[in-house]
């Protein structure tokens, strides 16, 4: 798992795919092509805004997101809207969110938790 402060950064969202343990499913993997990067920063940086945008998200649970070829798509994610959050969370009270599995908090967490493909290793 990987953590940045939200809103999320290119800068931030590559270091982000490049921590986690999993990163070598990012690249070309078992014949698949590898996954654009750019187009998953983008999605991790939107996510990140929308979060800092809107104070009224408490979470964002983005999951599953697949990869469709080298294309990274969204196929369901859940919203939970609340009061907004005016101060971070107790040590440890973090939820985290993240594009590849997860749940994020608006405050001031951003995290990249892959899950392991069915029939992996």
């Amino acid at each position: 798992m990987a953590f940045a402060v939200a809103p999320v950064s290119e800068d931030d969202a590559y270091e982000l795919m490049d921590e986690i343990r999993a990163k070598v499913l990012l690249g070309p993997v078992r014949g698949e092509p590898a996954v654009d990067r750019a187009a998953l920063a983008k999605i991790i940086m939107a996510v990140g805004q929308m979060a800092d945008d809107h104070p009224e998200i408490r979470e964002i649970d983005v999951n599953p997101l697949l990869i469709d070829g080298s294309v990274p798509v969204a196929v369901d994610a859940l919203i939970a809207v609340g009061e907004p959050c005016t101060s971070p969370p107790a040590a440890g009270g973090h939820l985290p969110v993240g594009p590849l599995g997860g749940a994020a908090q608006r405050w001031p967490w951003w995290a990249l938790q892959p899950t392991r493909p069915s029939g992996a290793a």
